[in-house]
Order: structure tokens, then sequence, then C-alpha cells
């Protein structure tokens, strides 16, 4: 969706994080501004900010994910269409194969999966960059048929 309606995901992102940081402020504002302020006041309000800035980093993480964990949730994972083939996830980790995105001899965004077994070719997707929205891609055209015998 983060690629499809990248304005309207920003928006609601946005405006999530805000009210988050108006309802820390308020209930804070709110204890601490008592006459007789009392140590658990200041405890919830300490537990709430922490709660709310421990979990931005799961919530950034999620909407921004690396290439492997975007690569199985799009395609790899288990009841995605290469869910069985020789290119599967498992947990965000290859099952019978290995990746390789990082490396500098590829092209900026390229994501290689090359099976453990010699005779499956490699697939090559692009759009693989860290924290990218965009969905991943085959890269040439032996990927795209390789996606296609798939299902994808």
């Amino acid at each position: 969706m983060l690629d499809t309606h990248p304005a309207g995901v920003y928006l609601v992102l946005a405006i999530a994080a805000v009210t988050a940081a108006l309802l820390v402020f308020l209930v804070g504002k709110w204890a601490l501004g008592r006459p007789r302020v009392n140590w658990w006041f200041m405890g919830v309000t300490v537990a709430a900010l922490v709660t709310v800035l421990g979990t931005t980093p799961a919530v950034a993480q999620y909407f921004f994910p690396d290439p492997a964990d975007r690569f199985h949730r799009e395609l790899a994972g288990p009841g995605q269409c290469l869910g069985t083939s020789p290119y599967a996830t498992k947990d965000g980790h290859p099952v019978s194969s290995w990746m390789n995105y990082a490396d500098p001899a590829l092209p900026k965004g390229r994501m290689v999966v090359q099976p453990l077994d010699k005779g499956a070719p490699a697939l090559a997707l692009d759009h693989a960059v860290r924290g990218g929205t965009h969905s991943l891609t085959p890269a040439d055209e032996q990927s795209a048929a390789i996606l296609r015998s798939y299902g994808c």
C-alpha cells in the first residue's frame, strides 16, 4: 500500500505520531501540574513516553523494511508465490538460497537471490533499497519468467 498511496500513508503516520505526542504531553501536563504531584503520576508519564518512543523504531521498520524483509513479505514468505520454491524464505531468512543486495558490484537497488541448487537460475530484482517503498520488480527477462512460472 505504501508504494501505491505514499501520501495517504505518510499522512496517517504523521497524524498518529502527532496524536501520540499530544496525548503524552497532555497527560504529562495534567499529571505534573497538580498541586501535590505524587511520584506515581510522574512514573505513568515517563512510562507513556518510553512506550511511545520505544515503539517508534519497530513501526518505522514495519513501514520501511530492508530488502530481505520486503522479499519475504512480497514474494517468498509463507503463502506467497515463491513460498514453496527454491527461492523461499522462512521468518525473513532464505531457506535454500542466498541473497545479496549490499554488494558494491551490483547496480544500485539490485537484489540477487541465488538458490543453492545449481540448476536453478538466479533471480534478480530491482528497487531493493533499504527503507524503500516501491515493490520489488524483476530486473531482467529471465527473472520475469521465473516469477511468471511461479504465478507471481
